[in-house]
């Protein structure tokens, strides 16, 4: 197993370093303006998006090709 799949997959963990990064930004007393709640709503929306798309395929992908088994 890779790293990344026993941490969660590569979108789960881009949506936590960029969520950590706003994060330590704010608990350093920067402010959040639009562009940063943006980034971060994108990132967060991406990750989910990416997560119902990737199961619909796989489910479909699943009952059109389904194994044979000896």
């Amino acid at each position: 197993m890779k790293p990344l799949e026993y941490l969660g997959g590569r979108k789960f963990v881009l949506c936590c370093l960029v969520a950590l990064c706003v994060t330590l930004l704010v608990a350093m007393g920067k402010t959040i303006d639009l562009a940063t709640a943006s980034v971060l709503l994108g990132t967060a929306g991406a990750y989910i998006t990416g997560n119902v798309t990737q199961k619909h395929l796989v489910a479909t992908s699943a009952a059109t090709n389904p194994e044979k088994t000896p």
